[in-house]
């Protein structure tokens, strides 16, 4: 099994939740509900890649409650964009930092299946 911790997609989710709460740092005082639902998903979506005991036994849901996880980034993103409480160019290094994620997530999974890792 990967370790997790030091895995290229472990790192990149570090980096969208460091990349929300920067952006989000004029809220940090009394953040609107759409802001902290993008700070609880971009924490969620990092979380979601440290997996628990039982999900060797059942990667495909791991990786799928990953992959749900950083939707929801994506989601909260641009809800927070559409509100004004996150500028264009904050949304497009946040969405970037989730499109990052999301590929080192699908290269791991690759290389893991071809390894015969499940």
């Amino acid at each position: 099994m990967r370790e997790t911790h030091r895995s290229s997609a472990w790192e990149h989710a570090r980096r969208l939740v460091a990349s929300v709460y920067g952006a989000t740092q004029p809220w940090a005082a009394s953040p609107p509900e759409t802001v902290r639902a993008l700070r609880r998903a971009s924490v969620a979506a990092a979380v979601s890649l440290l997996a628990p005991a039982g999900a060797a036994a059942q990667p495909a849901a791991a990786l799928e409650a990953s992959r749900r996880a950083l939707a929801e980034v994506a989601r909260q993103a641009r809800r927070c964009r559409q509100e004004g409480h996150l500028p264009e160019a904050a949304e497009r290094d946040v969405l970037a930092e989730h499109a990052a994620t999301e590929a080192a997530l699908a290269h791991e999974n690759h290389e893991a299946t071809n390894l015969g890792i499940e």
